[in-house]
């Protein structure tokens, strides 16, 4: 996919220095109460008072931005045909949220996905994706106008990206945005994410919040692979390795594809390939039986915008091994024929530049944690 234009990698850039100089006069101008060394999270010395915007949740409400007050809102902005970046921050946020629920620190945290693909993404897709992560998450969309003006707002971009088949994908601000209990925005979290940064920085913050010296409108209240061989095939069809040979020259290891929320049109498959061989492997091509379209792709994260570029090759240099894996490289799985299920095993081919095909199965599986 094609990076963003001039004007978005300038507006990225502004944005950049802007929250660099909020990091300097946070640090300079310190209140009495300092707050915690944060890992990612960013707290802006003057919170933003937001305008009033209309969005409808998955479940049809009408949600404006006093719907945001009495809560710490977590907005990551994304969409549901999204294969890597998406569902694995949604997948992270989860998790965060099952370790403050453990600890008794979510307290009054919200996790909020804006759709940038309000085209595709109907109010149903959102109900069958946002709570596939949890049933608490919330799922908001409008029209572009009314979602770019909330996004500007609070420094989010968006642009869409048509690929040569048609099929389009959104490259988009990979930060989650901190909006308070006021109704106000109040932080960033930079990406990449980190379950265990993320973590640390909302216990830190509802801490310090709960203190009787933060200003009570913030305040947060506490509730009580084993490896596996590649098979090598010229003349086999994909999925079908009845006469299919074990190449012991290339293996493949901890592979898996990212199960998919209900309806949702695209996967993700990751894994290492290692080379046995003094010489190079170029991997042009992949496909499989179960899914109308496979494309390798590598997502980017450059002045906070996250796209998709499209590989064209694949070089798997001689003694040496390359990785696929959430937030890099990853096989984007389009058009399934039918639903794949945790457990659930598809047949995966690779092609390389003299027309070998290698192929394996590859089980769908939870991310690990």
């Amino acid at each position: 996919m094609s990076k963003p234009n001039n004007s978005m990698r300038f507006i990225a850039i502004i944005a950049v220095i802007a929250i660099a100089v909020g990091i300097y006069a946070q640090q300079t101008n310190k209140p009495a109460n300092t707050l915690p060394e944060l890992a990612k999270a960013i707290i802006l010395p003057n919170t933003k008072t937001l305008n009033h915007v209309k969005f409808v949740d998955q479940d049809g409400s009408v949600f404006n931005i006093d719907n945001l007050k009495g809560y710490w809102n977590i907005v990551f902005f994304g969409f549901t045909n999204c294969p890597d970046i998406c569902p694995t921050t949604m997948r992270t946020l989860q998790l965060v949220k099952e370790q403050l629920d453990k600890e008794n620190k979510w307290g009054n945290y919200r996790v909020i996905m804006v759709t940038v693909d309000p085209e595709r993404d109907t109010q149903e897709r959102l109900k069958n994706y946002v709570p596939y992560f949890d049933e608490e998450f919330v799922g908001l969309r409008a029209d572009e106008a009314t979602t770019t003006e909330f996004a500007k707002q609070i420094g989010i971009l968006f642009v869409k990206q048509k690929s040569e088949d048609g099929f389009y994908q959104v490259d988009h601000s990979a930060s989650l945005i901190l909006i308070n209990p006021a109704g106000e925005m109040a932080g960033v979290i930079t990406a990449p994410h980190k379950q265990d940064e993320i973590s640390n920085d909302l216990k830190l913050l509802a801490d310090y919040y709960a203190d009787d010296h933060a200003s009570p409108s913030i305040r947060i209240v506490s509730n009580t692979a084993t490896d596996t061989p590649l098979m090598s095939h010229e003349s086999v069809s994909p999925g079908d390795s009845g006469d299919a040979k074990i190449m012991t020259d290339l293996v493949m290891s901890d592979a898996w594809i990212r199960p998919a929320p209900p309806n949702v049109n695209s996967m993700a498959g990751y894994f290492s390939l290692q080379n046995k061989t003094d010489t190079d492997i170029v991997v042009v091509a992949a496909q499989s039986s179960d899914f109308g379209s496979v494309m390798m792709h590598d997502t980017v994260i450059e002045n906070d915008i996250a796209q998709m570029q499209h590989l064209k090759k694949l070089t798997i240099p001689g003694n040496g091994e390359v990785t696929f894996s959430p937030l890099g490289k990853h096989l984007m799985l389009i058009q399934p024929d039918k639903a794949l299920l945790v457990g659930d095993s598809t047949s995966i081919t690779l092609i390389s530049e003299d027309g070998t095909q290698f192929s394996q199965l590859i089980e769908v599986k939870h991310p690990p944690k």
